[in-house]
């Protein structure tokens, strides 16, 4: 007989968040932190999304209390104010962005 090979990824792995993360399901991020001897973090910006959602609730405290920080590359940055429709306003502005962030814009 023919053989296939094993699901690479076990569906297990994705799943639908039904209800509010809580400490029930697993430890704490301060005390794994802690247990492990991490006094600071630093996370990439977590847009307003199902993952901010899930970890927004243990991330926090540590923001709050100076032990997280959340990193926000310069081009986001320089790009925030110009994208409040869209694409279109951070395209008419592109080149000053970029000057800003020191890319030089193609010639």
């Amino acid at each position: 007989g023919q053989t296939t090979a094993p699901d690479p990824i076990p569906h297990h792995h994705f799943m639908l968040a039904t209800r509010e993360p809580s400490t029930e399901d697993g430890p704490d991020l301060s005390q794994l932190l802690e247990g492990a001897g991490v006094a600071r973090v630093a996370t990439p910006y977590l847009p307003t999304g199902w993952t901010r959602d899930a970890l927004w609730p243990q991330i926090a405290p540590l923001t709050e209390t100076g032990r997280a920080t959340q990193l926000l590359p310069e081009l986001s940055r320089a790009t925030w104010p110009y994208a409040k429709a869209g694409f279109f306003g951070v395209k008419k502005r592109m080149d000053d962005v970029l000057g800003e962030c020191g890319i030089s814009a193609a010639a």
